[in-house]
């Protein structure tokens, strides 16, 4: 440990630090430097005239070869040079005490030295002892030949309200071959879209680069976390933005939607036809003794059927959600009605024909518009308590899929859906069970069996929907009940009114009086 000679006495780091605070040992470096320079002579003339020490200092001082390299640093600084105008400025040089007290009387005494340099810089100390000043940053370049080259690349303002760090990047020279930033030998940067992950047991600069998860991106170089997108957007693929999501639903540009709606305007094409075909022969056996006025009722309701499926196809909105069930439910409660007016119809005219049967003021129209009246006035109550206290509205469902929105219609009340279709289903199953009871009856007066094969098809199709339609979501469920209502009508179309058809075009000769007549005296006869 280097000693310090003052006033023929040798003062160690250890003396000086077991007098003063260890934070002060800046002092010591100035009496340190003191001893240098009374050793060289320097402080015998003009101690209170720091032009002279400035002139004598940067023409004459020549730094011995025993100084060492933090010495040589500290005299090539600013800081060396106002050190030394502290200690000149007053008589500190001169100061004579007792041996135990003159190095706190001295110290005492530099802590109240304040003076303007000749540079036109305040000197000064604060109360622990470290100097009010600028302190200047030097990027030191050491060349191959072992010379230095220090260049000022910023400064520090010392100050106790408001420190100051200045630093310009550009003046700075890097030991790399471009002169750039040196990056981590640890690890590289971690791009956007990455997110970085400490090494269990290494340096913070020592980390992996991992990719964003799911719904999370990061848009700068070296994120520590991942940052996660609003619910109706998505991360590109690149994870370093959100966009919004894809919004998807049932469309009629899509080829799925487009061949629903060719199927649904096909049926509806087939049931006007039969319509038509029904007005041209409203006048033979056939279409009278099958109840006209009903059937032209059922024909309606089934275009009604046909059609309401492409409100299911499109944009959900709040009026297309709620008239789609209420429309299907109420159409096909029409047909199912009538269905089950016209069996009821045919056994009543059947039996009013005995001697003792008393159902012979049964018979006739008002009957029939009865029982269409009262069903459909069940189902539409039914319909509008479900639409009254929870009716479907759009829904955004964004855990359909990853990445995107399907718009679908929530039914709202899951209970008012199932009893619009359990209804439906009990006028089925009570068309199918009369009309089951009333095959034998003459063919040509009855359509029973007709009617229950189309009743058969019905009910199959709507117990076959409900597991499907429970057990798909999304785009597929619109499909299953679109697919289910076509089915549904369709068959009601072709087992009630093809084989009526197919005699009035093709078999003439069968929708005679005559004919007729014939058949019902032989089937009474077998009877």
């Amino acid at each position: 440990m280097a000693d310090l000679y003052l006033n023929n006495q040798f003062l160690t780091t250890e003396q000086f630090t077991n007098i003063y605070n260890p934070n002060q040992l800046l002092l010591f470096e100035f009496w340190r430097l003191r001893s240098l320079l009374k050793s060289w002579g320097f402080l015998n003339q003009h101690p209170r005239d720091p032009t002279m020490w400035e002139k004598r200092w940067t023409t004459n001082m020549k730094i011995p070869r025993a100084l060492s390299v933090s010495y040589r640093d500290l005299m090539n600084s600013p800081i060396f040079h106002r050190s030394a105008y502290a200690l000149a400025w007053e008589d500190a040089f001169q100061f004579r005490a007792e041996q135990d007290d003159w190095a706190r009387a001295l110290h005492r005494y530099l802590k109240n030295v304040h003076f303007i340099s000749p540079t036109n810089e305040e000197v000064s100390f604060d109360r622990n002892g470290d100097m009010h000043s600028e302190f200047t940053i030097l990027n030191r370049i050491v060349y191959k030949n072992q010379t230095l080259h220090d260049i000022q690349v910023g400064i520090f303002k010392n100050h106790d309200l408001f420190p100051e760090l200045v630093i310009n990047e550009s003046l700075i020279r890097w030991n790399t071959d471009n002169e750039k930033v040196p990056s981590s030998n640890c690890s590289i940067i971690c791009k956007p879209g990455y997110r970085k992950s400490q090494r269990e047991g290494e340096p913070s600069c020592c980390y992996d680069c991992i990719l964003c998860p799911e719904g999370e991106i990061s848009n700068q170089t070296d994120m520590e976390f991942c940052l996660k997108c609003p619910e109706n957007q998505w991360p590109n693929t690149k994870k370093t933005k959100c966009i919004y999501k894809v919004i998807i639903y049932l469309s009629y540009t899509e080829p799925l939607g487009k061949s629903l709606v060719s199927i649904s305007l096909a049926f509806l094409i087939v049931t006007c036809l039969v319509t038509m075909i029904f007005t041209k022969y409203q006048n033979t056996p056939i279409v009278k003794a099958n109840n006209k006025h009903l059937s032209y009722i059922l024909l309606f309701s089934l275009k009604i059927c046909f059609l309401c499926t492409l409100i299911f196809i499109g944009h959900p909105k709040q009026v297309t959600c709620i008239l789609r069930q209420a429309v299907f439910g109420i159409a096909f409660t029409i047909s199912v009605s009538s269905i089950l007016a016209k069996t009821l119809t045919v056994i009543i005219a059947f039996n009013a024909t005995r001697p003792e049967s008393r159902l012979s003021h049964w018979i006739g129209p008002k009957v029939s518009k009865f029982i269409i009246i009262i069903c459909c006035l069940i189902q539409i109550i039914i319909c509008a308590i479900w639409l009254g206290t929870a009716p479907p509205f759009p829904h955004h469902n964004m855990k359909y899929m990853t990445g995107k929105i399907l718009e679908e219609c929530h039914e709202g009340s899951l209970i008012g859906f199932y009893s619009v279709l359990g209804y439906l289903g009990f006028l089925a199953f009570i068309s199918f069970v009369i009309a089951f009871l009333a095959k034998n009856l003459p063919d040509f007066f009855n359509e029973a069996r007709h009617i229950t094969f189309s009743m058969l098809v019905f009910c199959s199709v709507w117990i076959s929907f409900i597991p499907a339609y429970q057990s798909t979501n999304g785009k597929q469920c619109v499909v299953v009940e679109i697919f289910a209502i076509l089915a549904s009508s369709s068959g009601l179309l072709v087992c009630i009114f093809i084989p009526k058809c197919y005699v009035l075009l093709l078999k003439p000769e069968q929708n005679t009086k005559a004919f007729i007549t014939k058949s019902l005296d032989k089937n009474v006869r077998t009877t």
